[in-house]
């Protein structure tokens, strides 16, 4: 494709640009825009020119848009090609012509992005992780797109943001959901701020190709990240404006799960591969964003098999009849027994074993309530940290080398398996273990793409 375009530099050289006006071309996709007479000179010369140098068009398939007053002169100078004739037509993804021509295209995209959702439903009753991949990752990009290229269309998405939040949303949770625990963009909201972002990113090349002028790629490259910075900040000034509001209408411990969920959606961002285990059952997904936003539990006893207290999330974490997995230490010691939560073999040495401990903490428990997670964390952290990063660092540093793979995406991948090990632990406490052990089974650096993109 690359090559192409560049053979069509001597055919674009040969035939000129429309006298007033501009044309552009994307590899063998042209497009002019120019007075009617104008436009049939440069019509007419690229027909009888573009077979000399490999390029012959149709046009039958070619599409010529005027406004609706042009439509008639229109038709008499270029019907001799057999050009289609219209106000509007598709372009590129986006849509050009009238107000009217591009409210029924977007009315038709609409419709489909409506029935692609109602199939993420029904999806997201058996398999919510691969309906909620599905939705993040591909679908909510198109029509990202789409309303980065057509000014005023977000009233038209009101249809698939109803479906959302009455269908999906509740699907995925597998109970009903509040405002403030709807951590998917609005289609509706966004409209405008994507439109105006685009136009304002894009502003140097739009201007460049109107005047035609020579279009400077490094000071194009230094703009572009000045005010992609300042869009972000904006962008999350006015999230974090609109989080304060929601979040004022919720209780103080959901308030505290919902501020800690923020800096807890790596799981949520990964492709749930169960070939390297970033699957998680239907039951695994949605305990998992109950812990996340602190709801209700689904489908579990009122009461604890063990101490017969009320059977809820904070008991879960902080309960201590458990099964005997602490054992005596050995009889010809007096020492204290040291029981790992984590064995692994040639970390430090080849054939050596090292065994780690690993320490669980509810930052919801009562003791800790006046404390923010974050300060927690830290404070329980640090006897930890250490050891702990020495681990991460040095295993993701010998896989890098065993693999051929970059340091950064080893250790990135390395995180993301602990993250999910974290949440498969943690659902264990919950309904003890109902799936047999899954051995890793990765003899090369294959699954670090699934992270990097």
């Amino acid at each position: 494709m690359f090559v192409y375009a560049a053979a069509t530099l001597t055919l674009i050289d040969c035939i000129g640009h429309p006298k007033t006006g501009g044309d552009v071309w994307y590899a063998d996709d042209a497009s002019a825009c120019s007075p009617l007479a104008d436009l049939l000179t440069w019509f007419s010369k690229l027909l009888s020119f573009g077979p000399s140098y490999g390029y012959y068009l149709e046009s039958q398939k070619c599409v010529l848009v005027v406004s609706p007053d042009r439509l008639k002169v229109a038709n008499e100078l270029f019907a001799s090609y057999g050009v289609k004739v219209t106000t509007s037509q598709r372009l590129l993804g986006g849509v050009v012509g009238d107000q009217s021509g591009s409210h029924e295209y977007v009315k038709g995209r609409v419709n489909e992005w409506i029935t692609i959702t109602e199939k993420l439903v029904l999806i997201a009753e058996t398999q919510p992780q691969l309906s909620y991949s599905a939705y993040s990752r591909s679908i909510q990009s198109h029509w990202t797109y789409l309303q980065r290229v057509v000014p005023e269309c977000g009233s038209f998405f009101e249809p698939v943001e109803n479906i959302i939040t009455e269908q999906l949303l509740p699907t995925l949770f597998g109970s009903e959901i509040f405002s403030s625990e709807r951590s998917i963009l609005n289609p509706v909201d966004i409209a405008t701020h994507n439109y105006s972002t685009s136009r304002k990113l894009s502003a140097p090349i739009t201007n460049s190709l109107k005047c035609n002028t020579q279009f400077d790629m490094t000071e194009f490259a230094d703009y572009y990240d000045k005010i992609s910075k300042e869009i972000t900040k904006d962008k999350d000034v006015n999230i974090q404006r609109k989080f304060d509001d929601i979040i004022s209408e919720i209780d103080h411990m959901q308030q505290r799960a919902v501020n800690r969920a923020k800096e807890m959606s790596s799981w949520l961002n990964v492709n749930p591969v169960a070939k390297h285990h970033f699957d998680l059952s239907a039951q695994e997904f949605r305990d998992s964003l109950a812990i996340r936003y602190r709801k209700p539990l689904l489908q579990i006893p009122h009461n604890c098999d063990g101490c017969n207290e009320p059977f809820d999330l904070s008991h879960v974490k902080g309960e201590v009849v458990r099964e005997s997995v602490v054992r005596e230490g050995h009889n010809s010691t007096n020492s204290p027994a040291l029981v790992a939560d984590l064995s692994v073999c040639g970390v430090w040495m080849p054939q050596s074993e090292v065994l780690f401990d690993v320490r669980i903490i509810d930052t919801d428990a009562r003791s800790y309530r006046n404390r923010s997670p974050p300060d927690v964390l830290s404070a329980a952290e640090e006897q930890k940290k250490k050891e702990a990063s020495m681990f991460v660092k040095r295993l993701s540093e010998r896989l890098s080398i065993k693999w051929g793979q970059n340091y950064c995406g080893v250790v990135c991948w390395v995180r993301t398996r602990l993250t999910f090990a974290i949440l498969r632990a943690t659902i264990l406490c919950l309904r003890g273990y109902r799936t047999k052990w899954r051995s890793i089974n990765i003899a090369d650096g294959s699954p670090i793409n699934l992270i990097m993109t």
